[in-house]
C-alpha cells in the first residue's frame, strides 16, 4: 500500500491510525487507497463487475464514483507546458470505467497534445469498448472536447458530469451542433470498420500489429485507414488507430492513441525504441510529418518508418 500512496496522503493515513484527524477525512483516504488499489490492478480501467462490486459495497451512486475517481485520473496526466492536471472518467456502455488525463509534448505545437476527454475515450476504444454514456470530469469541457464527443453515436443523451456534480447532456453543453449528421452520415466513433480492403505484404510481426490497427480506424470522411504500433525497449509493444471527428480538428492521430495506450501503462515516452506508422497509400491527409516531429522530441534515438497500403 505504501508504494501505491503519495507521501501527503501516506501522512493523513497515520494521522487516522492517532485520531488526529476528523473520521470524514480519514474515510475519504481509506476511499481513495480502495480505489487506487483497484486501479493498480486494471491501469486507468475497472472493469464493469468491480465497478459493481465496489457501488454495492460502498453504496455510492455513480455520478459519485464516477467523481471520486478523478483525482487519481489527474495523476496520470502529463501537461509539461501549462501544468494544468486534467482528470477524466468515462462510463462505458458495458458498465466498465474508463480514466483518462491531459498529455502535452514539449517543442511541437499546442494542437498535438490529448485532452483529457479524448484519452478517455481512446482508452476505452483502445479495451474494446462500443458505447460510451456518461463521463466525469475536473473542469467543464473545452468547445474542442464537445465537438470531439459530438462524434459518439447518441452524443444527443450523452451526460458529462461537472464539478459539484451538476449533470447536462451533451447536447445542453453544444447547442446548435454541427455533427455527422450535417454530411448525412451517423457518427459512431467507437465503431470499429469491417471490410476495408486494403493488403499488407510486409510479414514482419511489427508491421502487422500497426496494419491491424488501421483497419480498426475511425474515418468516414476521408477514408485515410492509418494505424501505429510502437515497440518499447523491452519489446513491448502499444497500437494505436486514427479516430477521425467531422470538425477536423478534434481528430486524433493513430501515433497519439498509442501514446495513450503507452500512458495506460506507465510507461516512459524516452523508452520508446521503434515506431511503425502505416496508412493508405495516395490517401487525401498523412500523419507522417506530425509523427516523426512529436517522436523526434520524445525519443530521438528511436527508429521511425512509414508503409504505405495498397487498395
Amino acid at each position: 500500500m505504501k508504494a501505491i500512496l503519495g507521501k501527503g496522503v501516506l501522512s493523513l493515513v497515520l494521522l487516522c491510525i492517532a485520531n488526529l484527524v476528523p473520521n470524514i477525512v480519514c474515510g475519504e483516504v481509506e476511499d481513495r487507497m480502495m480505489l487506487e488499489e483497484v486501479l493498480a490492478l486494471d491501469r486507468l480501467v475497472i472493469p464493469a463487475e468491480k465497478v459493481e462490486a465496489i457501488l454495492a459495497d460502498q453504496g455510492w451512486e455513480m455520478e459519485e464514483f464516477l467523481q471520486r475517481l478523478i483525482p487519481i485520473a489527474q495523476k496520470y496526466a502529463r501537461p509539461p507546458i501549462s501544468n494544468y492536471f486534467v482528470g477524466a472518467a468515462a462510463l462505458g456502455g458495458s458498465g466498465a470505467v474508463y480514466l483518462g488525463g491531459n498529455l502535452e509534448f514539449l517543442g511541437v505545437s499546442l494542437n498535438e497534445g490529448v485532452h483529457g476527454e479524448q484519452f478517455a475515450v481512446a482508452n476505452a476504444r483502445l479495451h474494446g469498448e462500443d458505447e460510451l454514456v456518461a463521463i466525469a470530469l475536473s473542469a467543464a469541457p473545452c468547445g474542442y472536447c464537445r465537438q470531439f464527443l459530438n462524434e459518439l453515436a447518441g452524443s444527443e443523451e450523452f451526460e458529462v458530469i461537472l464539478p459539484g456534480g451538476n449533470k447536462l447532456s451533451l447536447a445542453n453543453l453544444l447547442p446548435e451542433a454541427f455533427g455527422p449528421k450535417e454530411l448525412g452520415l451517423t457518427g459512431n466513433l467507437m465503431m470499429r470498420p469491417e471490410g476495408v480492403s486494403l493488403e499488407c505484404g510486409d510479414e514482419r510481426p511489427l508491421v502487422q500489429q500497426a496494419f491491424q490497427a488501421a483497419l480498426h480506424a475511425y474515418t468516414p470522411y476521408t477514408e485515410s485507414y492509418a494505424g501505429v504500433a510502437i515497440r518499447m525497449k523491452d519489446g513491448s509493444v502499444f497500437t494505436g488507430s486514427y479516430l477521425e471527428n467531422v470538425a477536423y480538428n478534434p481528430s486524433v492521430s493513430p501515433f497519439k492513441e498509442a501514446l495513450v495506450s503507452l500512458v495506460v501503462a506507465n510507461r516512459a515516452f524516452s523508452e520508446i525504441e521503434e515506431v511503425v506508422l502505416v496508412e493508405r497509400e495516395h490517401a487525401k491527409i498523412s500523419h507522417e510529418m506530425v509523427s516523426r516531429a512529436i517522436l523526434e522530441r520524445m525519443a530521438p534515438e528511436a527508429h521511425f518508418e512509414v508503409i504505405k497500403l495498397a487498395d
